[in-house]
Parts: C-alpha cells; sequence; structure tokens
C-alpha cells in the first residue's frame, strides 16, 4: 500500500508488504522522493496518465480511481512484477492518493486459427487453460468454443492489417467443463500465412490469477465502478 502524492508522483508513506514487494527500505522510497510512476515498467510518461479512465486530471493535477488495471512495477533488482494496481483519492486529502498493488500470476497460451475460426494448433498452456485432454483436441475445434465472444479479422485484400479494436480484446474464456474465466487476448497475423490459401492468425492469451475485486458503490448502492476482470470472474461478462 502506497500512500502518494497526486500533484508531484512523490510516495508519502507505504507499508511493510509494498516493501518487500518491491526490494526497498520505507525510507528508500519515501526519503528519497522516489516518484510511484518511477516505480512503473513503462517510462513513457504518457502511460502514466493512460493507465485507465483518466488516472489523473491534468487541469488540475487530482488523482481519479483506477479500478484493478493490470500493470508492471519494477523490483529494486531490475525484475518486472505484475500487479493488479487500485488508486483512490483520499477522501479529504485533495493532494494524497492511496495506491494498492497486488501481484498477480499471469499465464501466456498461444493458439493458431483460420479466418474461419478454426484451430490449427495450440500450445500447452493453452491445453492447461482450457483443460482439454491432449493437444490434437483442439485441431479442427471451432475457436468460439473456448471463446464465444472472440472477434475475428475479416478476410480482405489487405490481411496484413488489424484494426486495433480487433487486435487487442478482452473476452471470456470456457474450459471444457463450462468454467468461464476472464482472458486478454492479442491477435497477430501468422507469418507463414502469407503463402497460405486461408489467412491465419496467431491468438496471444493472457490470464491473470488470483485476482481481488473492487465493487465500488454510492450512497443508494448503486454500482459506480468496477473493474472488468473482477465482473467477468463473477458474472462472466463485462459490468
Amino acid at each position: 500500500v502506497f500512500t502518494i502524492d497526486s500533484k508531484t508522483s512523490n510516495i508519502l508513506i507505504v507499508n511493510k508488504n509494498a516493501c518487500d514487494l518491491l526490494g526497498y527500505q520505507s525510507r528508500e522510497l519515501c526519503d528519497s522522493g522516489v516518484k510511484f510512476s518511477n516505480l512503473l515498467a513503462c517510462k513513457n510518461k504518457i502511460h502514466v496518465s493512460a493507465l485507465a479512465e483518466n488516472q489523473f486530471n491534468s487541469e488540475d493535477g487530482t488523482m481519479i480511481l483506477l479500478s484493478g488495471k493490470v500493470v508492471e512495477m519494477i523490483h529494486k533488482n531490475g525484475q518486472k512484477i505484475p500487479v493488479s494496481l487500485w488508486i483512490r483519492q483520499i477522501d479529504g486529502h485533495d493532494s494524497r492518493c492511496l495506491a494498492v498493488a497486488e501481484p498477480v500470476e499471469r499465464r501466456v497460451a498461444q493458439l493458431t486459427v483460420d479466418v474461419n475460426g478454426i484451430v490449427i494448433s495450440g500450445d500447452n498452456e493453452a491445453l492447461m487453460l482450457f483443460q482439454l485432454e491432449s493437444l490434437d483436441k483442439f485441431i479442427g475445434m471451432d475457436v468460439t468454443l473456448i471463446i464465444p465472444a472472440i472477434q475475428l479479422p475479416a478476410e480482405s485484400n489487405d490481411n496484413s492489417f488489424i484494426p486495433k479494436n480487433i487486435r487487442k480484446q478482452r473476452a471470456t474464456g470456457k474450459t471444457q467443463d463450462g468454467v468461464a474465466f476472464p482472458i486478454c487476448l492479442m491477435i497477430s497475423n501468422e507469418e507463414s500465412s502469407s503463402e497460405a490459401e486461408i489467412p491465419m492468425f496467431n491468438l496471444t492469451i493472457w490470464v491473470y490469477s488470483n485476482l481481488s475485486g473492487l465493487v465500488v458503490i454510492d450512497e443508494n448502492s448503486i454500482i459506480e465502478s468496477c473493474n472488468h476482470h473482477f465482473s467477468c470472474l463473477l458474472y462472466t461478462s463485462d459490468a
């Protein structure tokens, strides 16, 4: 847990768990003017303001709620650690925010499908995620049986171009037994598909385990915010 200055991003207070997570002593983070933004893996400063829905208000320097965005933080030894990050302005303190970083386990799987959504191949990680008995089970399977809402690029004269909204997607995966779980996926062109009659695509699938969730409600019990992965985990669909 970090308490940070929303205008400067300096770390004001940090607890022992955060120090253990990143390998620092509290005085190294609090007394040396370390900026919270510098602990994020992406050094592009635009990334800090684009982590989620207007995390920082550039007009007055205040920070707005960030709900469970999965980002990478940098350990003292340089190792990148995926965490689920929550940031919220502290009531009554316009210049202070509370940031909670929870380590998550990231699993990455690969599938290759043709333009019709038929699975050509898959790796062992995908086999484990979707709980299939053997890699042969993937061959000839319709990918919508395991990722029902996936959107594949339409076949066109320029198969090398994949629109951004298709290239990166958040969806729900499904095991052979029907158990649903949230996933992130990226679609890219299969390099060898240029010589094939039917275009093929590589699917890179990310799954984050041990995610906690936070539902923010107002005084009338109306939900104001719920992060994507948590809503998928609870309801198998977007909130």
